[in-house]
């Protein structure tokens, strides 16, 4: 493992144990300059999905109590454009994921480049490179959505002519077969190679180190899932205190406090900014799956030509 004055390096062999152990080493080195960048990125982002949160949940609780109470749900939903609201999420969701892998990919590879690897890095130096990579992404889904949109398309409409029970047996084949693609992006911003050609080299690496992408994939995840939930809940309860509030006949007057509102808002914006922080132990624990899963098909490829 290597020490903490060394440089972690992306191309290497390493355990299932070691590649998580550079995961959290490469964080803890570099948080200030992860927590500055994501912050000043996804913030904006942040600031639209908190007050989408806000508004949807506000409703849908409203509504709930009307309906428990027997009475019409239709003056709720009144000035609240739910599908726009929608829209608007889906956008920032998918804007969030190109800016977040292209952000992390972009530190990734700087910070090998460069002397004093990501200290007092300024955009400067990293916008030539992150530019390239938020190309590269936003590529990767606009080819990659319609191809899923198309699938479940198919998988609904063979539904209504195949048993269920047959999908539902297919089911560990397409879990197979999605395994890989985790490693699809860092593949894709790390090598000068065209999308096809990091589809491919994807499942080439995915397959042969297909157990350390799902364990990695799933212990980074419930990392983030840790943090996620932790500032989730504080805002869980505000809402709760504020729909008990609101509901009341202390609530009817309509004297809900507007700092209490304001406070509730800026909750739901911790919710999501610690949710894309979350993400950093993902992106960054496939980068490293990635470095290894090459440096093993790379062997491998040297003993089969020799």
């Amino acid at each position: 493992m290597e020490s903490q004055n060394s440089v972690i390096r992306l191309y290497e062999k390493r355990s299932l144990g070691t590649r998580m152990n550079v995961t959290f080493e490469f964080i803890k080195e570099n948080w200030k300059c992860l927590l500055k960048y994501v912050t000043g990125m996804l913030l904006p982002l942040c600031l639209i999905q908190g007050w989408i949160l806000n508004e949807v949940i506000s409703v849908a609780m409203k509504a709930n109590a009307l309906k428990e109470a027997g009475e019409t749900m239709d003056d709720v939903f009144d000035g609240h454009p739910m599908m726009l609201y929608f829209v608007v999420f889906v956008i920032c969701a998918l804007t969030g994921f190109v800016l977040m892998s292209s952000l992390i990919y972009s530190l990734m590879k700087v910070y090998e480049s460069r002397e004093m690897r990501l200290q007092k890095l300024t955009f400067v130096e990293l916008r030539p490179l992150f530019t390239r990579n938020v190309g590269r992404v936003s590529l990767m889904l606009l080819i990659t959505i319609p191809l899923l949109v198309l699938l479940s398309a198919v998988c609904i409409t063979l539904g209504k002519w195949i048993s269920w029970w047959t999908l539902l047996a297919t089911f560990p084949l397409l879990v197979a077969i999605e395994v890989p693609l985790f490693l699809f992006t860092p593949t894709y911003l790390n090598e000068d190679i065209s999308l096809l050609a990091a589809f491919k080299k994807t499942f080439r690496l995915g397959f042969t180190t297909w157990g350390g992408v799902l364990l990695m994939a799933v212990v980074m995840a419930l990392v983030g899932f840790v943090l996620y939930i932790v500032a989730y809940l504080p805002w869980q309860m505000a809402m709760t205190v504020n729909f008990f509030f609101a509901t009341s006949e202390a609530g009817a007057t309509g004297d809900v406090s507007v700092a209490y509102l304001i406070f509730l808002y800026l909750l739901a914006v911790v919710v999501y900014l610690v949710a894309y922080l979350g993400q950093v132990f993902g992106l960054v624990g496939m980068g490293y799956q990635y470095g290894h899963a090459t440096r093993v098909v790379e062997s491998i490829t040297v003993t089969d030509e020799a």
